[in-house]
Formats: structure tokens, C-alpha cells, sequence
């Protein structure tokens, strides 16, 4: 079995980092710019599921509390989850993209 080189190990352990959060893996790399950008996007993506998951709730509770019925669209309510998930699904692939394309221009240079 061939050993790896120490880039290649380099890269995975910035793909592993990337997998718990994006942008760690940039951040370890030593690209912090991209780091905290994706980190931000991520963690922005997050409080947007929060938000998407509690605000119904929220709205029902409040109807109640107002003597009204509440109204609850589960075909609705399921929609309004597929944004903020696409944006975390895209923050990961762009971190993984950036990770390994970056490994590429380092390996390219002389």
C-alpha cells in the first residue's frame, strides 16, 4: 500500500474539518477570508431552518391565544424548509469545491 504524501493528508483533514462545520477546513488551510464567509453562510442557513421550524408553531400558539383556530398548512410548512436547506447543502459543496481546488492550484505551482 503506497504512503500518502503529507498534502494529501493535508487536504483530507481540511475535508474532514469542512464536514463538522464549513469554512473550518479553510480556516485550518489558512484562508480565513473564505472561512469566515462560509461560516457565516452556514451558520446563517441554521437560524433560517430555526426560524422555518418554530415560526408555525409560534403563529398557532398565537391564534389560540387570541381566541382564534389555528391554521396549519403541512404542504406549505414543508416548503418553507427547502431554502434554507438548499443554502447549507450549496455552503457545503462551495467549501468542499474551494478546499480541493485550492489543493489543486498549490500542487500545480512549482
Amino acid at each position: 500500500m503506497p504512503m500518502k504524501s503529507s498534502s494529501t493528508k493535508k487536504n483530507l483533514l481540511h475535508l474532514t474539518l469542512n464536514l463538522v462545520a464549513p469554512g473550518l477546513g479553510q480556516f485550518a488551510a489558512g484562508r480565513r477570508a473564505h472561512g469566515i464567509i462560509m461560516l457565516v453562510a452556514a451558520l446563517t442557513g441554521l437560524c433560517w431552518v430555526v426560524y422555518a421550524l418554530f415560526q408555525p408553531l409560534y403563529s398557532s400558539v398565537m391564534m389560540i391565544v387570541d381566541g382564534g383556530e389555528p391554521e396549519f398548512n403541512f404542504t406549505r410548512y414543508l416548503l418553507s424548509m427547502i431554502p434554507p436547506f438548499l443554502l447549507i447543502a450549496a455552503v457545503y459543496l462551495w467549501s468542499f469545491a474551494d478546499i480541493l481546488l485550492s489543493a489543486k492550484k498549490n500542487a500545480d505551482k512549482p
